[in-house]
């Protein structure tokens, strides 16, 4: 029987090496019915459920793997690594500090609980894990790569885009750098070289999602207001980023159809669209981008400034007003109406005052408003909302 135990165990390696984890699974299975202490066949049945996202059933096996080999850190780690795929990551934590009680020095394990923590938020302890595993493999690129993220997230562009350039020196193409890359250099305001980086970022991969995002969102943001100088130049290159936008979010759109982001700056290039040229169709794709985005949030702000717009431009000044109250954000509302022609805030301020106050005001605060004060408030309205979605 030892013979035959010994046969199917390297029968059940090979399909795991080979990556045929159904086969797997059952080759150490019945390994188990021949001998159910069989550690090596309980661990890699577990790593054989783990790969078929079959947690429940691995998570049991990794436990029954522990309870034969306590001190397996291989079998703590990946036990940790399944519950930080479902984002248990107090569990993860748990297990990748047992795994370390094993063996102080395994560097996956320092370097997932890292992970975990910079997933938790706690970016203090989780810097501190990358650089104990740079103490220990000063090459060690993953943690370059995370510590990049990590300052990201912590808004230090500059230390971020340093590690960026550091992983990107020795692979090009390692992870989402490129995307990463480019979004550092974007809220930098380094418009040109974030371009270069979501490109290629999407030359590694074309559904990446949130790099054609940014880019179509680099491409909004440079719709310009016309020069009186050359109006004819502007006009042509708003029309051109316009049409950009207007290819990237519909490529975010084919992967995500509910990405409300990407629905409001779509309808915002076709609004601007419309502006110069009045081609109806473009009004109506705006007006149902506003509405499939306040379909999926009623509350979403840049969809009702997307309505206030569209309203705007069809000279329905008081309808855009409406809109801008629709959406319910009253420190935001309040915000842009400060930033309002002065002339115009000083007869609004009162009105709105008692509007928040008391929401059946609304007929007569939008009615007191004149045209030209709602014509510049609204334009004020989502001219800011625009540059607090684009981060400027």
């Amino acid at each position: 029987m030892e013979n035959q135990v010994n046969e199917l165990y390297k029968l059940g390696s090979k399909s795991l090496d080979e990556r045929n984890y159904v086969d797997a699974e059952t080759i150490f299975k019945k390994v188990l019915e021949l001998d159910e202490n069989h550690v090596d066949a309980q661990y890699y049945l577990s790593r054989a459920y783990q790969e078929q996202k079959k947690y429940n059933d691995a998570e049991r096996c990794f436990i029954k793997t522990l309870q034969l080999d306590p001190n397996n850190k291989y079998a703590r780690y990946n036990l940790a690594n399944l519950y930080f795929v479902q984002r248990n990551y107090v569990n993860a934590e748990q297990q990748y500090k047992k795994a370390l009680e094993i063996d102080v020095n395994y560097i996956r394990s320092v370097h997932a609980l890292g992970r975990t923590y910079l997933e938790m938020k706690r970016y203090e302890d989780a810097e501190l894990q990358f650089n104990q595993v740079l103490g220990l493999d000063n090459g060690y690129i993953d943690a370059w790569y995370y510590l990049g993220i990590l300052h990201y997230k912590k808004q230090s562009y500059i230390e971020a885009e340093s590690w960026f350039k550091r992983v990107i020196q020795v692979q090009l193409d390692y992870k989402s750098v490129s995307y990463y890359l480019g979004r550092v250099y974007f809220f930098q305001k380094n418009f040109l070289d974030a371009e270069v980086q979501l490109k290629k970022a999407i030359l590694l991969n074309e559904d990446d999602l949130y790099s054609h995002y940014y880019l179509g969102i680099l491409s909004i943001n440079q719709v310009k207001e016309p020069s009186p100088i050359d109006l004819t130049i502007d006009i042509e290159l708003n029309i051109f980023n316009c049409k950009n936008a207007i290819h990237y979010f519909e490529k975010v759109l084919i992967i995500n159809p509910k990405h409300q982001d990407a629905l409001c700056f779509l309808g915002f290039a076709y609004t601007i669209l419309y502006s110069y040229d009045k081609t109806q169709s473009y009004v109506d794709i705006a007006l149902s981008c506003a509405n499939k985005a306040i379909e999926i949030d009623p509350d979403l702000s840049l969809a009702w400034g997307l309505k206030a717009s569209i309203n705007l431009t069809l000279g329905k000044k008081l309808e855009a007003i409406e809109c801008v109250i629709r959406s319910k954000d009253d420190i935001a509302i309040e915000k842009f109406l400060k930033a309002s022609y002065l002339s115009n805030y000083s007869r609004i301020e009162p009105q709105w005052q008692t509007y928040r106050l008391g929401k059946t005001q609304r007929d007569s605060f939008i009615t007191s408003i004149s045209k030209d004060a709602a014509k510049g408030f609204v334009k004020d309205f989502s001219k800011g909302l625009l540059k607090g979605f684009l981060g400027l």
